[in-house]
């Protein structure tokens, strides 16, 4: 019996332990559950490898450019064979050159979009693939030939600007109704250093397995370049100055953060292209590094030099709103984000026009200016009570209240408020169980726990005897 107790208690520790080991990935993350993952994350796939991205305006997709191809150079060259230049100039001015359009054919890609599973979720094709001039030429690029040389005559060495323009632009084959959007800014983030980012991705896990569903970690936004918001710039880096302070240098960088339980989460490989999310902007997206993560800064590209804007010309905001309500519903707010990606101006209706019907019981506020400039961005607030004057429901079962949110002429945004017909019912539990075959999916709880129960019959079974 002595023994029985020592290996009973051995095998009851094991089944506790794995049953209370929490799920990590990224490096020490949480996942996602479906519903967070169904907004503007994208699980992207190309021919340099799995990555991560985010859609746009419901048409288009930023990524990482090295999802596409591992380096510049490979661009570079394809691009000068296609069009018939033997040698590669000094410095480019050529849009054509700066801004190549790679067909499906060049360069393939899908993304899947709506699900936190890797190929879940909608898959659509990408038609084109828009490349980053930065990322193609460096210091070839136009006026960054003149700052590069001003950096070398300044400071005496060649500055590596390594993570820069990592970004592509995909054009997508249909549009998709996204739900949420995040902005592409830094919005007004006073002293930047300190504060708490996340990104979500299926990159290696810590374990160095490829994760299948989306997992989330929080990183600490180090600093800011002084062009994306933070007014000490980045003067300094470790013990020496740089010379990137007060320049276009357009990427913002992260460190690790403690999970709680000694761990310090971060971005592992396949996590590139990730968006990098603070208070609903988006930072900027993975690109490299590894104690410190490093990320290419997409407000650099809208306003100091519109390459997005040039390429994707629309307004970033949902597709659609959609709320499914019970009988104990009272009220429910949605946040709408707006931003101009347009290189014209872009007109805004006033509050009292939004509405397309202001009878069933939809409200709505705007901080909007009448004109949004390219980059500028605002929010819409939609509230819907769902009651009339005697706190009775509008909606009885089975009806709809739908309504149209009129940004203006060009930009309409379907909204509805659903009162389903007849109550989801939840399966009731089995008092006892049938036998089943095993799950395909590691658990390592309950495989202990059943191990524990066969070796507590069989000791007794032993002892009877």
């Amino acid at each position: 019996m002595k023994h029985f107790n020592q290996f009973g208690k051995l095998a009851l520790t094991i089944a506790i332990v794995t049953t209370t080991m929490p799920s990590y990935a990224v490096l020490y993350g949480n996942e996602v559950p479906q519903k967070k993952a169904e907004d503007f994350r994208v699980f992207v796939t190309s021919s340099g490898g799995n990555c991560g991205g985010q859609i746009i305006a419901g048409k288009f997709v930023i990524t990482a450019a090295h999802c596409v191809l591992d380096a510049g150079v490979d661009y570079r060259n394809f691009i000068l064979a296609r069009e018939g230049i033997n040698e590669a100039p000094e410095r480019v001015d050529n849009i054509a050159l700066l801004e190549s359009v790679l067909s499906r054919d060049e360069f393939a890609s899908d993304i899947y979009f709506g699900s936190n599973e890797q190929y879940g979720g909608q898959k659509i094709e990408v038609s084109e693939t828009v490349t980053n001039p930065y990322w193609v030429w460096g210091n070839r690029y136009g006026t960054f030939k003149d700052k590069y040389t001003q950096i070398k005559n300044q400071f005496g060495f060649d500055y590596d600007f390594l993570l820069a323009g990592d970004l592509v632009i995909f054009k997508l084959s249909e549009t998709v109704q996204q739900q949420t959007a995040s902005i592409l800014d830094v919005g007004d983030i006073i002293a930047p250093a300190g504060k708490i980012t996340t990104l979500a991705g299926w990159g290696v896990n810590e374990y160095g397995n490829t994760e299948q569903i989306l997992h989330e970690a929080k990183l600490a936004l180090a600093a800011l370049p002084f062009n994306l918001g933070d007014p000490e710039g980045m003067k300094r880096n470790g013990s020496d100055v740089n010379p990137l302070a007060d320049s276009a240098y357009d990427y913002p960088t992260l460190t690790r953060v403690d999970d709680g339980n000694g761990n310090l989460q971060n971005s592992g490989a396949g996590d590139s292209g990730t968006p990098v999310l603070l208070d609903g902007f988006t930072l900027g997206f993975v690109s490299g590094g590894d104690e410190i993560t490093g990320i290419t800064g997409s407000a650099y590209w809208i306003k100091t030099d519109p390459w997005i804007a040039r390429h994707i010309d629309s307004i970033n905001t949902v597709g659609k709103v959609l709320l499914t309500i019970d009988a104990d519903f009272t009220s429910h707010e949605w946040i709408i984000p707006v931003q101009s990606l347009k290189l014209d101006d872009f007109e805004v209706n006033g509050t009292a026009n939004l509405l397309s019907n202001t009878n069933n019981g939809f409200t709505v506020n705007s901080d909007c200016n009448p004109v949004l400039k390219t980059g500028d961005y605002c929010n819409i607030t939609l509230t819907y009570n769902g009651h009339d004057n005697k706190d009775v429901l509008i909606l009885q079962e089975g009806e709809i209240a739908a309504n149209l949110l009129i940004i203006n002429d060009s930009l309409q945004i379907p909204i509805a408020v659903i009162y389903p017909s007849k109550p989801v019912v939840l399966p009731t539990p089995t008092p006892t169980p049938t036998p089943t075959q095993p799950s395909d999916k590691k658990s390592g709880g309950s495989f202990s726990i059943f191990a524990s129960l066969i070796l507590f019959i069989e000791m007794f079974r032993r002892r009877v005897k």
